[in-house]
């Protein structure tokens, strides 16, 4: 089962052209958008595999299930800031900014 929260390009739609470039037909069952509905289904007996962000999945709550920390951290998510014209320039956000992600802590 894989997250499909978007039908725009994001997620869902790399993982799907890397299973197909790595010459893998990934079976999917399901599209679901909500994280809780994928984890429920699984910890309730489904037998299948899911890819969720960490954010979503607390291995504490699933005692049935199977959770695996995919190392190295993949980066798949790319944060963007949107604001209104009339926001005022703001320098300490753009020095955060201007970092890149993954942000990393200020040294000291």
């Amino acid at each position: 089962m894989l997250l499909h929260r978007a039908k725009d390009s994001g997620t869902y739609e790399m993982l799907m052209d890397l299973f197909r470039k790595s010459g893998v037909s990934a079976k999917v069952i399901m599209h679901i958008t909500q994280p809780g509905v994928i984890l429920d289904w699984l910890e309730d007996g489904l037998e299948a595999a899911t890819l969720l962000p960490s954010s979503e999945v607390n291995a504490e709550k699933l005692p049935h299930c199977y959770v695996v920390d995919v190392f190295p951290s993949p980066q798949i998510f790319y944060p963007a800031l949107v604001k209104l014209p009339s926001m005022p320039y703001l320098p300490a956000l753009m020095d955060i900014i201007a970092g890149g992600y993954p942000f990393t802590a200020p040294r000291e």
